[in-house]
């Protein structure tokens, strides 16, 4: 019996080493598939996610090691997620990685960055970002070293998608007002950084509110997108252009002006707008509208109630008008994103069969 009992235990030591050795032998492989570096274009291609994904459909436990990364400058003794996601690991081989090791969703990178920061600045796609958002949706709120959130990085960096941050502007809208260590908000950082119109449309029909907004050096959003198109040759003048008109479409107001045949029988002055205040209004919304920017006109209305009265806009129209922005304006969540996105379009663009309903909506914008 005691032989016998000896024979079993070394079998069974012989049966572990095997594993042991095998084991070993799928994280040397891992490693091996994802010794790269996702700043070098010419490594990015040598990704091949389908060895990657075998091997972890195989053995997802390898998701599990930890390893250093340093050429990646993103910290030691990490998982590999933050390395695959960037390589450009599809959604498939995520899935495995986080479902096999969800604590590596946790995990802190160099400069306080999260995965989502980290993803976001090395251009990921966007169906892997609303995955990870939705395992883990602490990532909206969290903040890196520069008590930036992700928010701040989409509007920054040019390797990031404007699909990308119009998605995280719906699932956390008060981001656009969220404030770095230099008091800058995502729209700061985006004129700052000159980012594409279209991601400056998008910022400001989030927030208008933060054009008025000063940093820590007094600057606001139009200050430093002046400032930057000068220093740079003016690369993105229409930033520039866009913002000032924004402004003044937000400040357009009714002033008194005396008339006698404008006086009520309390001998109070009926506020009338000057034919260059309406004129000025049609300009700009004329110009809103022929950069098919849906948000941009809904935002002037809802911003500045008082565009209804200097354009003359009879009161059933104003009732259809702000149904139709508040609709806009509703919450969505991760799952319903899209389709609310394509509502929310139809629901913008119905404003202007309704207001071109009204002759002095729309006028013909001038040429410059």
């Amino acid at each position: 019996m005691g032989l016998f009992i000896l024979a079993a235990k070394r079998e069974l030591h012989y049966v572990f080493q095997r594993i042991s050795h095998s084991y070993d032998g799928k994280i040397q492989d891992f490693l091996h598939l994802i010794d790269l570096c996702p700043f070098l274009a010419s490594d990015k291609t040598k990704y091949n996610d389908g060895m990657v994904l075998s091997l972890l459909r195989k053995n997802p436990r390898v998701a599990c090691l930890r390893a250093s990364f340093r050429r990646l400058g993103i910290g030691t003794n990490l998982h590999p997620l933050p390395l695959v996601v960037a390589l450009g690991g599809s959604l498939d081989v995520v899935k495995i990685m986080v479902e096999a090791c969800p604590e590596a969703l946790g995990e802190r990178l160099s400069g306080r960055r999260n995965l989502l920061h980290y993803a976001i600045s090395e251009g990921v796609d966007i169906q892997v970002i609303r995955y990870l958002v939705t395992q883990y949706p602490q990532f909206l709120y969290e903040t890196d070293s520069y008590n930036a959130i992700p928010l701040h990085l989409a509007s920054t960096y040019p390797s990031s998608s404007l699909s990308v941050l119009q998605l995280l502007l719906h699932l956390h809208p008060n981001g656009a007002k969220a404030i770095d260590n230099k008091s800058q908000t995502p729209l700061h950082r985006a004129c700052k950084s000159r980012a594409p119109l279209e991601k400056i449309m998008v910022l400001v029909a989030a927030c208008p509110d933060v054009l008025s907004w000063r940093d820590w050096c007094g600057n606001t959003p139009l200050g430093l997108a002046d400032r930057m198109d000068h220093r740079l040759g003016d690369v993105h003048p229409e930033v520039v252009e866009l913002l000032e008109w924004v402004e003044e479409v937000l400040r357009l107001d009714m002033e008194p002006h005396y008339n006698p045949s404008n006086i009520n029988n309390l001998g109070e002055t009926i506020l009338t707008p000057t034919s260059e205040e309406r004129q000025r209004a049609q300009e700009i919304l004329a110009r809103f509208h022929s950069m098919r920017w849906y948000d941009g006109i809904s935002m002037a209305f809802f911003d500045n109630t008082k565009l209804f009265t200097l354009l003359g806009i009879p009161t059933p129209l104003i009732h259809k008008f702000l149904s139709l922005i508040c609709g806009s304006k509703s919450t969505i969540t991760i799952d319903d994103s899209t389709n609310s996105d394509i509502n929310r379009t139809n629901r913008l663009k119905g404003l202007f069969s309704l207001l071109r309903q009204h002759p002095l909506f729309f006028c013909r914008t001038p040429n410059k």
